[in-house]
């Protein structure tokens, strides 16, 4: 609801006189309190109820299934539980509202009743923390009035006739400072004006907030405000967990271009399972797979020369029209496919197992280059180790 600032300056069937206040004893108020005050009572007590029925749940839902396009079943799960927490948002929200405005109402007509019930319940407290207490009390006028009652009970009573009680309920109200001795003469006396000073001054703070809480203005005033908005920041983490599921697909489901959005781009490799037909009973793919066509070795692996050291890989030529002999075939071969450097390798590590490299000779290719090279015949040994 609108804060309406200023009262109408007509009185109409629209905008009637506002309404004296329901409590007797009370100081009369202001034309545009009175009439902020008549404008809460209304919306408090006649409420626009929102019905939370099955039909608004399936119009949020069909709303939600037109942004979102859901394509299984899975999703369509997905669709209608964020319908529902969408709903349950919308709900804190009014309540929100409604505890806004009934704390605005109350500062209007109950406020120095809840300021003293607040201070009656943080003197419980005092025991533990004096000087957190009493720094808070006096701040308000109601907790300064909580001290100055209480200072003058120790008054009644001459300082080295206090109790035991008497003597903690005087060192509480110091708040705990074991530099300052109540039972001076005097000093009771002089708290009890200092307080009546310092309570002329908070009065004025005191009605700032007043007016901040009447307006709206002020979030401190408003009891189970803070427990509601846990409860909205928990709904909207469910919320953004929901909406994300709708971008998660099973990497077996993104080979198919139909099903897997466009925002992923084209498939990956590495998303594909290395077997496909390794789990029993598994369907076929839902597309042809091509398997990449077999290349000679000779042409993936080439020999080098004068100007490239690097070992050449030895295996048997990929020649169908010429079987290899006995002799010629190798006695003891790891492997068919995999290509095995045959020139030996330098070592340069000293005693304690570290590698230090040394300098390149004349002619060499650099390591990087080396490196690269070693790269290119392990992807070869994996793919032809794959084919086979």
């Amino acid at each position: 609801m609108p804060y309406i600032d200023l009262p109408p300056e007509t009185e109409t069937e629209a905008n009637p006189k506002p309404a004296a206040p329901s409590r007797r004893g009370l100081p009369p108020l202001s034309p545009k309190r009175a009439w902020r005050r008549e404008g809460l009572m209304k919306h408090l007590v006649e409420p626009t109820v929102v019905a939370e029925t099955a039909s608004l749940l399936e119009q949020q839902a069909g709303e939600i299934y037109e942004a979102f396009k859901p394509r299984n079943g899975w999703q369509d799960w997905l669709t209608g539980t964020i319908a529902t927490i969408m709903l349950r948002i919308n709900r804190s929200e009014r309540v929100e509202r409604k505890l806004r405005d009934y704390a605005s109402y109350r500062a209007i007509d109950f406020w120095e009743d809840d300021q003293k019930l607040a201070v009656e319940t943080a003197a419980l407290k005092i025991a533990r923390e004096p000087s957190r207490v009493v720094a808070k009390f006096r701040e308000t006028p109601s907790g300064i009035d909580w001290l100055i009652a209480r200072w003058r009970i120790l008054a009644g009573v001459e300082p080295p006739a206090w109790t035991e009680d008497q003597r903690e309920l005087a060192a509480q109200l110091v708040g705990g400072d074991t530099a300052v001795d109540p039972s001076q003469p005097g000093f009771v006396a002089e708290s009890i004006a200092g307080l009546e000073a310092l309570r002329e001054r908070v009065e004025e703070a005191d009605a700032i907030i007043r007016g901040l809480v009447e307006a709206d203005l002020h979030d401190d005033g408003v009891p189970g405000l803070a427990k509601l908005r846990r409860y909205v920041r928990s709904l909207h983490r469910q919320l953004k967990w929901y909406v994300d599921q709708f971008h998660v697909e099973h990497p077996d489901r993104w080979d198919d271009p139909g099903r897997r959005p466009a925002i992923y781009g084209p498939v990956v490799e590495k998303y594909r399972p290395r077997n496909p037909n390794q789990f029993e009973g598994k369907p076929e793919p839902r597309f042809d797979e091509t398997k990449p066509t077999p290349v000679a070795v000779d042409e993936v692996a080439p020999q080098f020369d004068e100007t490239n050291p690097i070992p050449a890989p030895t295996s048997p030529r990929n020649d169908e029209t010429k079987p290899l002999s006995t002799a010629e075939t190798p006695a003891k071969p790891a492997s068919p496919l995999l290509i095995e450097p045959t020139a030996p390798v330098d070592d340069y590590s000293n005693e304690k197992g570290r590698h230090h490299s040394r300098p390149l000779r004349a002619g060499e290719p650099s390591r990087d280059y080396a490196r690269r090279q070693k790269a290119a015949r392990r992807r070869t040994n994996l793919a032809l180790a794959e084919m086979t």
